[in-house]
Formats: structure tokens, C-alpha cells, sequence
């Protein structure tokens, strides 16, 4: 997550970073939170001046230099969030996926990390 924002030219808060990333006794097995992680240290740091929604969620890997992936097991991850009355999803350019019986929510493409921003 650090290397996609250096690699970004964003602003790094010059102290320690801490991220909550609860439960703490769940396991984090997956870079699913790295662009959600990103865009809050980006937040803190003075890059994002723009209230941050609530009802957002990222469904996304963050490669090292920013640009975005799809996540493993993105159906279930859609279906968590739409579950959790999340409003807005950011997602990474699918083709094939059946997205068209996906409503009441608004899907946001993005391919690099200045996009989701």
C-alpha cells in the first residue's frame, strides 16, 4: 500500500501510520482493504480534501504502482456490501460479469489509484 502511494507522488504523513483494521481476531488474508487503507492515509495526509462516504466500499486489489485489479471472489464481496447497505462501490473494469442484476447501488470503475480518488 506505502509503495502505491510513493509510487503516486502522494503525500506521506511524516509520523507513524496506525490503521485499525477490526475485528482484530479475524485474520486479514487478502489486499482487499489496501486501496480503502490508502485512500484513509491519503485523507489524513492533506490529498484528499473531500468528505470520504460512509456507505463506500472498495472492492479492489492496489498493485505496487497503483493501478488497480480484481479481487478474488468479487460476487460474495458485492453481495457483503450491498448487504451492509453500502451505496457506492468501487470496482476494477470487469467485462465478463453479470452486473446488470446489481441495483440500488452505485458501481464506480476505476483502473489506477488517482481515479478512485
Amino acid at each position: 500500500m506505502m509503495a502505491a502511494l510513493y509510487a503516486n507522488d502522494c503525500q506521506i504523513p511524516d509520523k507513524k501510520v496506525v490503521i485499525n483494521l477490526s475485528t482484530a481476531e479475524l485474520k486479514k488474508n487478502s489486499q482487499i482493504v489496501d486501496l480503502a487503507m490508502s485512500i484513509g492515509v491519503m485523507k489524513e495526509a492533506g490529498d484528499i480534501k473531500a468528505p470520504i462516504p460512509d456507505d463506500a466500499a472498495f472492492l479492489v486489489v492496489l498493485s505496487l504502482d497503483g493501478s488497480i485489479r480484481p479481487v478474488d471472489g468479487m460476487l460474495p464481496a458485492i453481495v457483503a456490501a450491498k448487504k451492509e447497505d453500502m451505496k457506492i462501490l468501487y470496482l476494477p473494469p470487469i467485462n465478463d460479469f453479470p452486473l446488470d442484476h446489481i441495483h440500488e447501488i452505485e458501481l464506480r470503475f476505476v483502473e489506477i489509484l488517482h481515479e478512485a480518488i
